[in-house]
């Protein structure tokens, strides 16, 4: 399923709406595009063997209002010039990654989670041009290797993150699993009562 291969292009799934694609689903697919998609509401759901939101160019995701993506890998921002931006946002909104989560490739990736929305993947990388927020009482189900911003508000993760060079984090009222660094300097700004479990510094 291609939103905008080429041109501009609009998805809507709703009101308990399914799309099964063995392949993939992309959202702004090749140089010149520009697409927008929205799963919302209860029940409402793609599953795909691969979901990537700015392969070539622009492409934006909404799950909100308990609607779910569910796919084996997922990229955002995924090759040069691509820039994508998923948002999960409300209670029962899923986006469920079978194995790798990478908030931009080539390109410049954000994933936000919001107001409850859940987020599980094996394993989610964040580069250096691309950011990674959390806030109203979300969760990240997965370890984090950050090398670009990672902020989280009032949410937490359960895995542990791994910060590298030049990587910004920014903490309030949140919870990781631990926290590792890999770099000559270490900026981090906690604010609230945020909890870590373990803070190892090599």
């Amino acid at each position: 399923v291609f939103v905008a291969e080429r041109g501009r292009g609009i998805a809507r799934i709703e009101a308990g709406g399914k799309i099964n694609a063995t392949g993939q689903f992309q959202v702004g697919s090749e140089v010149g595009g520009f697409g927008t998609a929205a799963i919302t509401g209860a029940g409402s759901t793609v599953t795909t063997g691969g979901l990537t939101v700015g392969l070539f160019s622009e492409g934006d995701l909404e799950i909100e209002n308990g609607g779910k993506a569910v796919a084996s890998f997922t990229n955002i921002g995924q090759f040069a010039g691509g820039a994508g931006a998923i948002l999960v946002r409300g209670t029962n909104s899923r986006l469920e990654v079978a194995n790798g989560l990478t908030v931009g490739n080539l390109g410049a990736g954000a994933l936000n989670v919001q107001s409850g929305g859940v987020v599980t993947a094996a394993n989610v990388a964040v580069n250096s041009v691309s950011s990674l927020n959390l806030s109203g009482s979300s969760v990240v189900q997965s370890s984090i290797d950050n090398s670009g911003l990672l902020s989280a508000f009032n949410s937490s993760v359960t895995g542990g993150v791994t910060l590298r060079a030049n990587s910004q984090m920014s903490f309030d009222n949140a919870t990781i699993g631990s926290l590792t660094q890999h770099a000559s300097d270490l900026l981090v700004n906690l604010r609230g009562a945020s909890d870590f479990d373990n803070l190892i510094v090599t």
